[in-house]
């Protein structure tokens, strides 16, 4: 038999304004997301960060400074090694 999953707290953003550091330890010790409302329509969503995500930030974090980029990278071109033969 199926549960019904758990619809998430909505909030307006004023609430959130005012207590959002609460709000943020609630968050994370629940481990349930709240929507966040502007003037009645939902705008946001604050969910706790899974841990695969918490070690992809670790990882490029450990990595800043550690790594120089001697080449434009976003500039490289492959064009022509890749023209068809007519």
């Amino acid at each position: 038999m199926k549960t019904k999953a758990k619809e998430p707290r909505v909030i307006p953003v004023t609430e959130f304004k005012a207590k959002c550091l609460k709000i943020i330890d609630q968050v994370n010790e629940s481990g349930d997301g709240i929507l966040i409302s502007k003037r009645g329509k939902v705008t946001a969503r604050l969910s706790p960060l899974i841990e695969s995500e918490t070690e992809v930030f670790s990882l490029k974090n450990s990595l800043r400074g550690r790594l120089t980029l001697r080449d434009d990278i976003l500039g490289f071109s492959t064009a022509s090694e890749w023209e068809g033969n007519d």
